[in-house]
């Protein structure tokens, strides 16, 4: 067999385990939605109490997008997946064993963490190693394999929360954040060419941004919008746009001097 055919068969094998262990990763990820009233009733708070949830999650899932980005170029994608296996674990636990409500939403923020790594590694992939025809079906076949998880997850997880407790349908994820690791771990791991430099500012800033977003409806929905509550995360949102506008403007003048 000639170097071209196992480079080719090596890439896609590489491919199938990452879309493997991303199937097992967006199963846990769309698993917490039967739970949540029994994860309210747990811990004796009111319906709203789930906004924060959701908040964690989405934090995790949308905020440090360009952190993995970053890891992704300077130390090579195998490095982003892994991380994204962990963090899938680690999550996964802290809410299984909660000891407190703030506790579980952190566990969420932990498994958003983990789908933000693995959502967008298989295009990322396929982007890098594939070409022509051969790209768009690895990518097709990619987003299947994550819409079939995400679809099933939360089937599974009504299933095991009925006939155990949420907390069971946790440990479950936590199994299969560690099959997913299994999977990344055999998946060819390639240097980068040259680290990048973090945009650390540009960084900084997007969270900030995401924060203040997202903490609005969340405000609105827990205290209602007469309170005002939610007028501070409007103004962080607004300032941290502006500031980001600014900073990546010149940067890019910069970068053409």
């Amino acid at each position: 067999m000639s170097e071209m055919a196992l480079k080719d068969k090596s890439i896609n094998r590489g491919f199938l385990f990452i879309s493997f262990g991303a199937f097992f990763i967006m199963l846990s990820l769309a698993t917490h939605l039967p739970a949540y009233p029994h994860m309210i009733a747990e811990f004796n708070l009111t319906p709203g109490y789930a906004v924060w949830m959701q908040l964690g999650l989405a934090v995790g899932l949308t905020g440090f997008q360009p952190l993995l980005g970053w890891i992704g170029d300077s130390f090579g994608l195998k490095i982003v997946i892994l991380i994204g296996g962990i963090f899938m674990v680690i999550g996964s636990l802290l809410v299984a064993f909660s000891f407190s409500f703030w506790v579980l939403v952190l566990g969420l923020f932990f498994k958003g963490i983990s789908g933000a790594a693995i959502a967008p590694s298989g295009i990322a992939y396929a982007g890098k190693f594939m070409v022509g025809t051969q790209r768009g079906k690895a990518i097709g076949t990619f987003a299947a394999f994550i819409t079939i998880g995400a679809v099933f997850g939360p089937v599974i997880s009504g299933m095991i929360v009925d006939t155990m407790n949420w907390q069971a349908s946790f440990i479950f994820t936590a199994v299969l954040g560690g099959l997913g690791i299994a999977l990344f771990a055999f998946v060819p791991h390639v240097k980068a060419q040259a680290r990048k430099k973090l945009d650390v500012l540009g960084l900084i800033f997007v969270i900030a941004l995401l924060l203040g977003l997202l903490t609005i409806p969340t405000f609105i929905n827990s205290f209602g919008i007469e309170s005002g509550m939610w007028v501070p995360s409007s103004l962080v949102f607004v300032t941290a746009l502006i500031i980001l506008i600014v900073v990546e403007k010149n940067k890019k003048h910069r970068c053409s001097i």
